[in-house]
């Protein structure tokens, strides 16, 4: 009798090792595959998502990514130029030039190729619009234009723009770790588009 219940003890316990890493397994699985779904879209948008949590406070969920995800940046230039063939990627590019402005979305893309001369230029074409998010963020991309090139005295000024007309950035250095956060969305965006400066 003691015999049978040592065995019945025991497959109860083997069983209970058996479901246990059964879950953790699919756990690990679906964790995994979250994982790579992250890493397939952290680009095509990380910049510009970024970005909307500054200027605005908060992200734009579902509503861009999908068909920026896919497109290349000539696709993407197209479409801020309203001249896309792809209406879910036309649709997508009017909202953020509606959220942004269109020069700073002409700038977004000179950015990401690397014309850092024509992307400032339509960066201070934002500044004079009647539109406050337009102008905050054409701030916020010339400074991370200005890092790109590595323009450090162009850079300090900014982030004391920044600062200044910011209330929740209360010195330079603030800005500064903003900026950066936001450069490495530009080069995750770079990565994505398979784009390399200098090239």
């Amino acid at each position: 009798m003691m015999k049978i219940s040592s065995i019945l003890k025991s497959f109860f316990l083997i069983s209970l090792l058996a479901v246990f890493t059964l879950q953790t397994n699919a756990q690990s699985s679906a964790k995994s595959q979250r994982d790579a779904q992250i890493s397939k879209s952290i680009g095509h948008g990380a910049l510009i998502g970024g970005l909307s949590g500054l200027v605005f406070g908060r992200g734009f969920g579902g509503v861009v990514g999908g068909a920026m995800i896919g497109a290349g940046i000539g696709a993407v230039a197209g479409a801020v130029n309203g001249s896309s063939d792809n209406p879910q990627l036309q649709s997508e590019v009017d909202f953020l030039i509606d959220k942004y402005g269109e020069s700073n979305m002409l700038g977004y893309v000179d950015l990401m190729e690397c014309k850092h001369d024509e992307a400032i230029t339509h960066f201070i074409e934002q500044e004079f619009s009647n539109n406050k998010d337009y102008k905050v963020a054409s701030l916020w991309m010339k400074a991370i234009t200005e890092k790109d090139r590595g323009n450090t005295e162009r850079c300090n000024e900014l982030y004391q723009l920044i600062a200044n007309n910011d209330s929740r950035f209360e010195t330079p250095q603030d800005a500064e770790i903003q900026v950066i956060e936001l450069y490495i969305g530009l080069m995750a965006d770079r990565e994505s588009y398979e784009i390399v400066c200098g090239e």
